[in-house]
Protein backbone atom coordinates (compact mmCIF):
# COMPACT_ATOMS: atom_id res chain seq x y z
CA UNK A 1 0.00 0.00 0.00
CA UNK A 2 1.25 3.78 -1.02
CA UNK A 3 -0.32 6.57 0.84
CA UNK A 4 -1.69 9.10 -1.67
CA UNK A 5 -0.12 11.86 -0.47
CA UNK A 6 1.33 12.86 -3.85
CA UNK A 7 -0.08 15.38 -7.01
CA UNK A 8 0.46 12.10 -8.89
CA UNK A 9 1.42 8.83 -8.33
CA UNK A 10 1.84 5.74 -11.10
CA UNK A 11 -0.86 2.97 -10.73
CA UNK A 12 1.89 0.54 -11.98
CA UNK A 13 4.56 -0.87 -9.17
CA UNK A 14 7.74 -2.20 -10.60
CA UNK A 15 10.34 -3.57 -8.31
CA UNK A 16 8.45 -2.19 -5.19
CA UNK A 17 8.43 1.32 -6.94
CA UNK A 18 5.90 3.69 -8.37
CA UNK A 19 7.11 7.03 -9.25
CA UNK A 20 5.27 10.27 -7.68
CA UNK A 21 5.03 14.03 -8.71
CA UNK A 22 5.08 16.18 -5.91
CA UNK A 23 5.52 20.52 -6.67
CA UNK A 24 6.05 19.08 -10.64
CA UNK A 25 8.81 17.18 -10.07
CA UNK A 26 9.11 13.31 -10.09
CA UNK A 27 10.39 11.08 -7.63
CA UNK A 28 9.75 7.32 -6.43
CA UNK A 29 8.41 5.72 -3.31
CA UNK A 30 8.73 2.32 -2.29
CA UNK A 31 5.73 0.60 -1.09
CA UNK A 32 4.37 1.42 2.07
CA UNK A 33 4.92 4.75 1.30
CA UNK A 34 8.64 5.24 1.78
CA UNK A 35 10.41 7.91 -0.42
CA UNK A 36 13.38 6.21 -1.69
CA UNK A 37 14.00 9.13 -4.79
CA UNK A 38 12.92 12.46 -3.93
CA UNK A 39 11.18 14.47 -6.47
CA UNK A 40 14.44 16.13 -8.34
CA UNK A 41 13.71 14.74 -11.72
CA UNK A 42 11.94 16.82 -14.79
CA UNK A 43 10.49 12.81 -16.16
CA UNK A 44 11.18 9.63 -15.33
CA UNK A 45 10.55 5.92 -16.32
CA UNK A 46 9.19 3.53 -14.81
CA UNK A 47 11.21 0.63 -13.19
CA UNK A 48 10.90 -2.12 -15.81
CA UNK A 49 14.57 -3.56 -15.28
CA UNK A 50 16.79 -2.40 -11.86
CA UNK A 51 17.73 0.79 -13.54
CA UNK A 52 15.82 3.82 -15.01
CA UNK A 53 16.11 6.64 -17.34
CA UNK A 54 15.36 10.18 -15.37
CA UNK A 55 15.53 13.90 -17.08
CA UNK A 56 16.53 16.92 -15.11
CA UNK A 57 17.44 20.26 -17.03
CA UNK A 58 17.19 19.02 -20.54
CA UNK A 59 19.58 15.54 -19.99
CA UNK A 60 18.88 12.00 -19.44
CA UNK A 61 21.05 9.55 -16.77
CA UNK A 62 20.08 6.18 -15.72
CA UNK A 63 19.34 5.79 -11.81
CA UNK A 64 19.26 2.47 -9.94
CA UNK A 65 16.06 1.65 -7.73
CA UNK A 66 17.92 3.32 -4.85
CA UNK A 67 18.50 6.24 -6.79
CA UNK A 68 22.13 5.90 -7.01
CA UNK A 69 23.40 8.12 -10.11
CA UNK A 70 24.40 5.08 -13.20
CA UNK A 71 25.56 7.38 -15.64
CA UNK A 72 25.90 11.12 -15.57
CA UNK A 73 23.47 13.64 -17.16
CA UNK A 74 25.23 13.43 -20.57
CA UNK A 75 22.77 11.91 -22.95
CA UNK A 76 19.93 13.76 -24.93
CA UNK A 77 17.17 10.99 -24.78
CA UNK A 78 17.17 7.35 -23.06
CA UNK A 79 14.55 5.22 -24.54
CA UNK A 80 13.48 3.78 -21.62
CA UNK A 81 10.69 1.98 -22.22
CA UNK A 82 12.54 -0.75 -24.34
CA UNK A 83 14.92 -2.54 -22.56
CA UNK A 84 16.36 -4.95 -24.82
CA UNK A 85 16.93 -8.54 -23.37
CA UNK A 86 16.37 -6.48 -19.91
CA UNK A 87 20.07 -5.18 -20.25
CA UNK A 88 20.40 -3.14 -23.18
CA UNK A 89 18.74 0.16 -23.62
CA UNK A 90 19.28 3.08 -26.98
CA UNK A 91 20.47 6.18 -26.04
CA UNK A 92 21.05 9.66 -27.90
CA UNK A 93 24.42 11.77 -27.29
CA UNK A 94 24.98 14.86 -29.19
CA UNK A 95 22.20 13.65 -31.55
CA UNK A 96 23.11 10.47 -32.52
CA UNK A 97 22.37 7.14 -31.42
CA UNK A 98 24.18 4.43 -29.61
CA UNK A 99 23.34 1.34 -26.58
CA UNK A 100 24.08 1.57 -22.89
CA UNK A 101 24.44 -1.60 -20.68
CA UNK A 102 22.39 -1.82 -17.03
CA UNK A 103 25.70 -0.56 -16.11
CA UNK A 104 25.97 2.45 -17.85
CA UNK A 105 28.64 1.32 -19.94
CA UNK A 106 28.52 2.17 -23.60
CA UNK A 107 28.08 -1.12 -25.42
CA UNK A 108 26.98 0.40 -29.30
CA UNK A 109 29.37 3.52 -29.91
CA UNK A 110 27.05 6.92 -30.23
CA UNK A 111 27.77 7.54 -33.74
CA UNK A 112 24.93 5.92 -35.47
CA UNK A 113 22.17 8.03 -37.13
CA UNK A 114 19.48 5.99 -35.43
CA UNK A 115 18.86 2.17 -34.00
CA UNK A 116 16.58 0.44 -36.07
CA UNK A 117 16.01 -2.74 -34.42
CA UNK A 118 16.77 -5.12 -32.43
CA UNK A 119 17.65 -8.84 -33.70
CA UNK A 120 16.65 -11.75 -30.94
CA UNK A 121 19.20 -12.15 -28.36
CA UNK A 122 22.62 -11.77 -31.52
CA UNK A 123 22.89 -7.79 -32.02
CA UNK A 124 20.78 -4.06 -33.58
CA UNK A 125 20.41 -2.95 -37.09
CA UNK A 126 21.85 0.35 -36.93
CA UNK A 127 21.28 3.31 -39.73
CA UNK A 128 24.51 5.47 -40.98
CA UNK A 129 24.68 8.31 -43.41
CA UNK A 130 21.68 5.95 -45.06
CA UNK A 131 23.00 2.63 -44.60
CA UNK A 132 22.09 -0.01 -42.52
CA UNK A 133 24.49 -2.08 -40.42
CA UNK A 134 24.32 -4.99 -38.58
CA UNK A 135 26.35 -4.55 -35.05
CA UNK A 136 26.39 -8.40 -33.36
CA UNK A 137 26.82 -8.02 -29.30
Amino acid sequence: VIPCKFEQLEMEISHDLAFFVEDGKYGFVKVGGKIVVPAIYDRVYSFDVPVTAVQKDEKWALINTKGKKITDFEYDFIIAHSWYEKQWVVAYKNELAGVLDLNGNVVIPFEYDRIISYHANTGFYVEQNENRLYIKL
